[in-house]
């Protein structure tokens, strides 16, 4: 009664690599993946903030702390600036707004632009 399971090279199940990557599906993860990230750095910063920021008054290289902070807050803003921005645009994808792979394209091109020039007016 009993069967004999035959190996074979064959996979279980297709292995991602033989699917193209989508636009949408890519915004999307990486839309859960900066509010997660965002998230773990405020309460980081929140942490280190409030309970070490009496420490970084003695300290003789001060310019590398200033410039840690600074690239910890720009990391910051990129995360906000690109989960706020897609996430508005999926507020539109739920009112079927966009929703075009041309429009689709636009709008992903147009979040970029938005959050990479507001990132270079922050650094000048």
């Amino acid at each position: 009664m009993r069967q004999k399971i035959s190996i074979s090279n064959r996979a279980i199940s297709p292995h991602l690599s033989i699917y193209n990557p989508q636009l949408t599906s890519l915004s999307s993860i990486w839309h859960r993946i900066s509010g997660i990230l965002l998230l773990f750095l405020i309460v980081k910063l929140n942490i280190i903030l409030k309970t070490r920021l009496y420490m970084f008054f003695d300290i003789p290289l001060m310019w590398v702390i200033k410039e840690t902070i600074l690239f910890l807050y720009m990391v910051s803003l990129f995360l906000f600036l690109y989960h706020s921005f897609n996430g508005m645009r999926h507020i539109g994808w739920s009112f079927s707004l966009g929703t075009q792979l041309k429009d689709l394209k636009h709008s992903f091109y147009f979040i970029c632009f938005c959050i990479f020039s507001i990132l270079i007016y922050n650094i000048i």
